[in-house]
């Protein structure tokens, strides 16, 4: 690593003075430890590596204040930020107490006095003081936004005024009353106004569909008649001896430079064959009824308050994913067509209502049938589209821990991380406090998490919580936010949970740059749609390095698509979380490589996330390669046949003792 260089015309006595402390700093600890003398690049290396982890754990900081809802970060944003990075507490103490510490003193203030360039007697006299007195006619210039315009919207105000008087004078008008009086007086619609009209109405903005129209029919002229020049003469020849009043000349409409897609545009794009490929899509499903409930929920009816149930979609969460749709037709409107092509587009949806409805509500906005040839039933604006499942213990891709035991194992296991086990023991009281006032057991981060879950969704519909939650709400937060990083804190977890839906990804864009595939349906797809939940988001955003902390929100959508720029193809990845739908996505960087990652590279990056024998890994550790449950269940009924047929022979043994001790005596003969 190699220090940054300073700017043109720096020299080292104009640098940063904080930047002169932490190289004063480092060169402390290195006389600590031993260095007698060291070269001024040595000394810059290291005060820029310190430099960039101090800027680190800042930025870490800020960031952990901002998920709590601060302005200003506290004490336990720094530690938050110190342990997330490996740096223990205990540690920094240790340094600070160290005996040989050098302590860095202040530099002593030396007054220098600075030689007068200039001599005050060869500059020039003030002028008179009433130079600057403001008249009764001053005023000052409007520069200010807002100003300008509330004047321009007086001038309008005035303008339109004036226009009303002047065409109840000059047009037909009609009476708003059966009476002969001129106090209500409305003007009459004409369906071609007249051109001065026209011209001296203010307009807010000129719709691109009047500008290509004008700018067509004004071609379309000159194509006609040949020569504008020659017209021109014409006009002038025709017009000898008229007046030339500007308000009865031809209307001019302002030019206006057509706007940007920002939903479709590419900045990388920009003056390049660029060509979208494929769009591989996972978004979460909408807003839904909570998961479950604690046992003094005092919101425990679930028929009263959830009628749909618990762990449901609600009216909300459908109406978002229409929304979504729309937005998505919206952005790829030219690569796939208003109907549905099998080879265009496959949905792919964990087992779960609330995912399978989301994707249904999603494909009826997407696939909206506008006009009634279109649709099977004249009075039904929707157009069936087919969305598939597997069921949850054989999903390998979007709910993999009915599938996968060793996942649940390595997330057990994150409990023995120091890190973590610190966390787990400053919040022991808490963890006590919530089993007492919810009625269950609440021990980890996980069970905080669900509970967090249900309250901030029961206070979301207006529903009264608990008192008891006020002072431990932000607790609460943290910890649910710490636990969708740690669902793919360690490399296993991420290779056993986003590995094979990465592996997916990857094996889709190769099958459409080859083009070869043995299936056609797969090589012409041009949209893959994953439905699945927040968990899915967050393991997915961290195993590519690209997650920023938060619980995806309801109908977070994350992009993946495929662009080819001449003969190259390019990953672009996009998040997408504004739940109004009315900001383009934000764009993702995949550590390693840039904003328009060529394909190569993002197949090599995310190779080390992408296992070779994925099922092997998932049951490594469990006798035959069987899962617990699955080896349980098998041990259980190979217990309960044998009690069974040790059950079986002793019947046997006994009916056989019975038969024997009823079998036929002799009768004893009677004596003579």
């Amino acid at each position: 690593m190699a220090a940054a260089p300073p700017a043109p015309g720096e020299t080292q006595g104009t640098l940063d003075p904080r930047r002169k402390t932490l190289a004063a700093a480092v060169a402390g600890i290195l006389q600590e430890v031993g260095f007698l003398a060291f070269e001024k690049a040595a000394l810059g290396t290291l005060t820029e590596m310190l430099q960039s982890l101090l800027h680190e754990i800042g930025r870490s900081t800020r960031a952990y204040s901002e998920l709590a809802y601060r302005t200003e970060p506290v004490g336990a944003d720094v530690v938050m930020a110190l342990v997330d990075m490996g740096i223990t507490l205990e540690g920094l103490q240790a340094f600070r107490s160290r005996p040989n510490r050098v302590v860095i003193t202040a530099p002593s203030q030396q007054i220098r006095s600075h030689t007068r360039h200039t001599s005050l007697t060869t500059c020039r006299p003030f002028p008179d003081t009433h130079t600057y007195c403001f008249s009764h006619t001053y005023k000052q210039p409007v520069t200010e936004y807002e100003a300008i315009r509330e004047k321009a919207a007086a001038q309008k105000r005035d303008i339109e005024r004036a226009l009303t008087k002047f065409a109840t004078k000059t047009r037909d008008t009609q009476n708003l009353f059966l009476t002969d009086d001129k106090e209500y007086l409305l003007v009459s619609v004409e369906p071609n106004p007249k051109a001065y009209l026209d011209a001296l109405m203010p307009r807010d903005q000129v719709f691109e569909e009047e500008e290509e129209h004008h700018t067509k029919k004004k071609r379309r002229i000159a194509t006609e008649e040949g020569d504008p020049g020659q017209e021109k003469d014409k006009m002038n020849e025709s017009q000898e001896g008229e007046l030339d009043n500007p308000y009865l000349r031809p209307v001019k409409m302002p030019r206006k430079g057509k706007a940007k897609n920002l939903l479709d545009h590419h900045a990388w794009a920009d003056e390049q064959d660029s060509t979208l490929q494929l769009v591989q899509m996972l978004y979460r499903h909408g807003d839904r009824s909570p998961i479950t409930l604690y046992p003094t929920d005092p919101h425990g009816n679930v028929s009263a308050v959830w009628p749909m149930g618990l762990g449901q979609l609600t009216k909300k969460g459908k109406a978002m994913h229409y929304e979504l749709g729309h937005w998505l037709r919206g952005r790829y409107n030219t690569l796939v067509g208003a109907e549905w092509v099998p080879e265009e587009l496959v949905v792919r949806s964990s087992d779960t209502d609330r995912t399978l409805m989301s994707a249904a509500c999603n494909l009826a906005a997407f696939y909206f049938p506008k006009h009634e040839e279109e649709r099977f039933e004249k009075h039904l604006p929707w157009m069936p589209t087919p969305i598939h499942t597997v069921p949850a213990n054989l999903d390998k891709l979007i709910l993999i821990d009915s599938s996968c035991p060793r996942a649940k194992v390595e997330e057990k296991n994150l409990d023995d991380l120091p890190e973590v086990r610190k966390i787990l023991d400053e919040n022991q009281d808490l963890f006590k406090f919530l089993s007492e006032k919810t009625g269950e057991t609440v021990d980890n981060i996980t069970a905080v998490s669900y509970l967090f879950d249900t309250l901030q969704i029961e206070a979301a519909y207006n529903l009264t919580l608990p008192s008891w939650t006020k002072d431990i709400w932000e607790r609460m937060e943290r910890l649910h936010f710490l636990s969708f990083k740690l669902m793919a804190y360690t490399p296993e977890l991420k290779s056993l949970r986003a590995g094979p839906l990465i592996k997916e990804f990857g094996d889709n864009m190769k099958k459409k740059v080859a083009g070869n595939s043995s299936s056609s349906s797969i090589s012409n797809t041009k949209i893959y749609m994953y439905s699945a939940h927040d968990a899915t988001l967050a393991i997915l955003t961290e195993a590519l390095g690209v997650y920023n902390g938060l619980p995806p929100p309801y109908a977070t959508v994350f992009l993946l698509e495929l662009h080819k720029v001449g003969d190259q193809h390019f990953v672009k990845m996009y998040y997408h979380n504004d739940t109004a739908m009315k900001e383009p996505p934000y764009p993702l960087v995949l550590p390693g490589c840039s904003e328009r990652c060529p394909l190569d590279n993002w197949l090599s990056l995310t190779a080390k996330v992408v296992l070779d024998d994925w099922d092997k890994e998932c049951h490594s550790g469990y006798p035959f390669g069987l899962s617990l449950n699955t080896f349980a269940a098998i041990c259980a009924a190979v217990i309960l046949g044998v009690l069974l047929l040790i059950l079986l022979i002793y019947n046997l043994i006994m009916c056989h003792r019975r038969k024997s001790h009823f079998a036929y005596r002799p009768v004893p003969s009677s004596s003579p």
